[in-house]
Formats: C-alpha cells, structure tokens, sequence
C-alpha cells in the first residue's frame, strides 16, 4: 500500500492531460464541479468568508487551496475532518466523496498558504470528467500500461494477494502523524475495510489508494528522469516537465510543514516536495532534487543532475523515524565519494 505515492501519478496524468490542452493551470476548479464556487473560507475565529477568488487547478496540485487532512492537527479545518471520520468515508465512490469534501470550508483564502491535502482527490474526479473515464483506468491506460506497471492498481487480483506485504502500525489515518508505542507499532495493521485489495468494494481515491512494487515504481521514476532529458517523451513533454518540475510556491511558504514539522529546504512542485536552497528564488527554473513519501513509510526521490531515483518500499503506519531521508542522505556521499560523474542506476 502505496498511500500518498499515489499523488505523483495522478499529478502526472493531469500533466498529460495539460500536455493534450484538456486542463489548463489557470481554470477555476468551478468550471468543472460548480458546487465548489460557493464555497466559504472558516477563519480559525470561526468567522467565514467569501472566496476572494476562485480555487484553480494549480491550487490543487500545490496544495495552496486550503483543503486539509484529519492529522493535520494545527488545522482547524483538519480538525473537523478528524471529528467527522471525512478519510475513512471508504464506502463512498470518489465522485461523491469530493462531494463530501465541499461541505467543508476551506482554512484559508486560495494561494495564501500551503497545507498538505485531501486536494489530490478533488484533482482525481476533475481528471475522471476530462476523459471521460475512471481514475483507475486513466492511471492505467496513460501511464501503467505505457510503462509495463502491471503490479500497480486499486486493488489486486487473487493470485496477487499472497504478494501482499504485511503492514505494521496505527490503522487510523488521522492518526498516523502521532508518535506511537512500541506496542503498536509491531502490531499487524488491519486494513480490510479502509484499504482493501478485494477488487468487489474498493472505492479509488486521487491521494491514496494504490498498491505498487518497488521495480513497477522504479519504471515510474525512470520514465519520469527519462523524460527530462529525451527529445521523444514517454509520458509528459520536455516542455511541460521543465515547467512542473521547479518550485511552484512562494518564498514564504518554504520549508514545507506537516504539523509544524519542517520538510528543510524543501518546496513544492507539481509533482511534489522540490529541493530549495536558501539563495534559490522562485523565479528561478532549475530543476533539483524532488519526489515524495507515503503514510506507511515509503519513499522515492529523483535527482535530475546526477540521474538517479531511489524508491523505498516500507509498511509501517505512524513510523517517525526518517529512513527514507537516511537512506539518500547515505546514497549522496556514496555518489560525492565514489563517483566523479553522472551516470544512470536505480537504487
């Protein structure tokens, strides 16, 4: 289980669909669900106010839009996602829990802060309605099965089960950013009812959702690096990966924060957390270090200039230990200290 690594491919597929001219950065998210032009920004007083403009594609992918998570505790609309269980709601199809989603305000005016969010859901549908199809059969006709991803879905097969790892940790989502005890970090995570594999009840998701492999992930980050440097793209056009993959937010939102927790020197791209040094403006369109992580401790990061990817594929929900940023850390002063050049190899 995937969690939140599930946000890159989806971003990408809205990046293919930018690539097609079908969806345009600048568009109000209300062109396409017309419910969300209506709705109110709470001020942590409780007070609510107007939208003072709308919410756009772009907010979406660069979680400016003022949605939030039940363990985004310093939220105070997180805080009424948590009461109500708005995560857990699985039984719901994803067009109806966006739905959901717009009967809640929004924490703050579009654009003006970043936090992390249920926004990559939202972007989901608004990709189900550009092309006319599911969200699992667009992950897998514009990018799996372009890429031979055939260990990465919404759900597994029976003869896959068997391959399902185990998974350790605090079950509940809106708990997971709460360090836990030892006890129960060992204990096996029951995840049938919110994460299930069984193909009959599953219900997709934009920001979580799917179950991958290492080596089907890998393909996913290589294609990604590939296109960076290729005349001819696989998935999205060097023009328009040039463009989405340099920092996307302003100055004053850099570092990153969950829960006041600092991702250092990080922005955020289209795709996800970018690589900001301190000197480094906004305006500036270099492409750095980027990628991203999940819920249960996976990982993956692309480094353009040195032309590798990582991917880690761990299952431990609630872990606060930093494997994934320990393990590049160890793979950049083996590249400082072994090799001279850039070269291309997948750890």
């Amino acid at each position: 289980r995937i969690y939140s690594m599930t946000k890159p491919l989806v971003s990408t597929a809205a990046l293919i669909a930018i690539d097609r001219n079908k969806l345009d950065l600048q568009e109000p998210l209300s062109r396409y669900l017309p419910y969300f032009g209506n709705i109110k920004v709470l001020l942590p007083t409780g007070k609510k106010q107007p939208l003072l403009r709308p919410i756009t594609i772009r907010d979406l992918l660069t979680h400016n839009a003022g949605f939030s998570y039940g363990f985004n505790y310093d939220c105070h609309v997180g805080k009424i996602y948590k009461k109500n269980k708005l995560i857990h709601n699985s039984s719901l199809t994803l067009k109806n829990f966006v739905k959901e989603i717009a009967q809640y305000p929004v924490a703050f005016q579009p654009g003006t802060q970043w936090t992390y969010s249920l926004a990559t859901d939202i972007l989901a549908h608004v990709l189900e309605l550009i092309f006319d199809k599911s969200i699992e059969n667009i992950l897998a006709d514009k990018i799996c099965k372009r890429l031979g991803m055939m260990d990465t879905g919404y759900c597994l097969p029976k003869g896959k089960i068997w391959r399902l790892m185990p998974i350790y940790g605090e079950p509940n989502l809106d708990l997971v950013c709460k360090e836990t005890n030892q006890k129960m970090q060992l204990m096996e995570a029951d995840l049938k009812c919110f994460y299930t594999p069984d193909e009959k009840s599953y219900n997709a998701r934009g920001g979580h959702g799917l179950f991958s492999t290492s080596a089907d992930y890998g393909k996913f980050c290589n294609a990604i690096l590939a296109d960076i440097y290729r005349k001819r793209s696989t998935l999205i056009s060097k023009e328009t990966l040039k463009f989405a993959l340099t920092n996307k937010i302003p100055t004053q939102q850099i570092p990153i924060k969950i829960n006041g927790e600092a991702r250092e020197g990080y922005g955020w791209n289209l795709l996800g957390r970018v690589k900001q040094s301190h000197r480094q403006r906004i305006s500036e369109p270099t492409m750095n270090e980027f990628g991203w992580s999940g819920a249960a401790s996976t990982y993956f990061w692309i480094e353009p200039t040195s032309k590798i990817v990582g991917v880690i594929m761990t299952q431990q929900l609630g872990q606060h230990y930093p494997l994934g940023e320990k393990i590049q850390e160890i793979c950049g002063q083996i590249l400082r200290t072994k090799w001279r050049k850039p070269f291309n190899r997948y750890l």
